[in-house]
């Protein structure tokens, strides 16, 4: 189960190939791991290392256009950034959670700050 998304806001042509997401994940954390798919909704499933030991666990979904996210909220936003940096900036992006409670517009200049802030409980 998936607690953050990636995706385009709306359908488009945007097919990432998961060979070529491979290549940046392993580029960009040379200590991530790759794990066994669990069913054909995904093509490649990671695990990448963020801080306290522990792990942020994504797929890229058979569409090509959803990565899904597993774990901390920050680190999540955090991945998101990297992720809009590597599909052209053609595609609209937006992250939102499982619920679909809020959806965050994904440019090339969003914080981690902007994209935290409509998950956070205010009080």
């Amino acid at each position: 189960m998936a607690d953050y998304f990636v995706s385009t806001k709306d359908h488009s042509d945007l097919r990432l190939e998961s060979s070529q997401l491979a290549q940046a994940l392993t580029k960009r954390w040379p200590d991530m791991r790759f794990m066994e798919r669990d069913d054909a909704a995904n093509t490649i499933r990671w695990a990448v290392p963020v801080p306290e030991g522990r792990e942020l666990c994504g797929e890229l979904q058979s569409s090509g256009q959803v990565v899904a996210l597993e774990g901390d909220l920050a680190n999540a936003a955090e991945f998101a950034q990297w992720l809009r940096r590597q599909i052209p900036g053609r595609y609209a992006l937006i992250f939102y959670d499982e619920g679909y409670s809020h959806d965050v517009p994904l440019t090339e200049t969003t914080t981690v700050e902007e994209l935290v802030k409509p998950f956070l409980v205010q009080s």
